[in-house]
């Protein structure tokens, strides 16, 4: 049984199907614990991606970044959170805990973590121990950059 029918062309979109079958693209909600939340990307980058994964029981596989642009609006908040993409079960918000990457600018970075702050929600842990905010673990701007991945066990 042939992939691919005579003369067809092979998409970026087909090949990245075949290379990692099985990721939606999800766009979480950039919140704040207190303070002022974060009014929105603007011309910056806010986006993940997630997959079950069929082999490893049932789990969410999860990974999403954000790039500050010109008009991107941070807030006030000393504490982030991120709404996940898959409701996570109530073991998974005790204990799932994932690696996050904080750059500023290129000018230096950051190790972390991401831990669930409830079933719907993560929260950002820096290298400092502190919560990752609009000060912390720098004052954050253009082109400064945040990623992390997470494996949970989903609520259904």
């Amino acid at each position: 049984m042939a992939l691919f029918a005579a003369g067809e062309v092979l998409t970026a979109s087909a090949l990245n199907e075949l290379i990692q079958p099985g990721w939606t693209t999800y766009v979480p909600t950039w919140s704040a614990l207190a303070g002022t939340p974060p009014s929105g990307i603007g011309n910056g980058v806010l986006t993940s991606r997630y997959r079950r994964v069929a082999d490893v029981a049932d789990e969410i596989e999860w990974e999403g970044w954000l790039i500050g642009g010109s008009t991107t609006g941070w807030g006030t908040a000393a504490t982030w959170n991120m709404s996940v993409p898959v409701t996570a079960h109530a073991d998974s918000v005790s204990g799932a805990v994932g690696p996050a990457h904080y750059l500023n600018s290129g000018t230096s970075e950051h190790s972390g973590i991401v831990r669930f702050a409830a079933n719907t929600v993560i929260r950002f842990i820096h290298d400092g121990a502190g919560s990752v905010g609009t000060t912390s673990p720098f004052t954050w701007g253009t082109a400064d950059e945040m990623r992390w991945s997470l494996r949970y066990r989903p609520a259904t």
